[in-house]
């Protein structure tokens, strides 16, 4: 819910390895970047492989740069939910990043301005963007 003026990076600090969460939800937010993040997980009890691991909604110049959105890594796609939703959104990018070990890779409704450039997308069940 928060509309910033000038653009928020959300940055992986070290050359280590990039910074790795289990899930990521944007809201009626504008002007943000995720670069250089880990975004995955495995699916929890009872959640279906149509699950969103990371969902932007709502939201205005949502930006994704050399991410890695991923199911469980355990070899198979098959018990693994979806990379990322993105619904009711304006000039969302995606690019440089990697979808692996999902059902679907990117899923894109009913939204506008979508740029999605130079991303990998394997071990993936279904669609890798629809």
């Amino acid at each position: 819910g928060r509309d910033w003026s000038a653009a928020v990076t959300l940055l992986s600090a070290g050359a280590a390895g990039s910074a790795s969460m289990d899930g990521l939800h944007v809201r009626n937010s504008s002007n943000l970047t995720f670069q250089a993040l880990d975004l995955g997980r495995a699916l929890n009890p009872g959640e279906g492989e149509y699950t969103s691991l990371n969902t932007v909604r709502g939201s205005d110049r949502i930006r994704f740069l050399g991410v890695e959105f991923h199911g469980s890594r355990d070899g198979t796609p098959w018990n693994d939910g979806v990379g990322l939703l993105a619904s009711g959104t304006t000039n969302l990018r995606v690019e440089n990043s990697d979808f692996s070990e999902l059902t679907r890779g990117l899923s894109i409704e009913r939204s506008s301005n979508a740029t999605v450039n130079r991303n990998a997308f394997h071990d993936i069940r279904v669609d890798g963007i629809t």
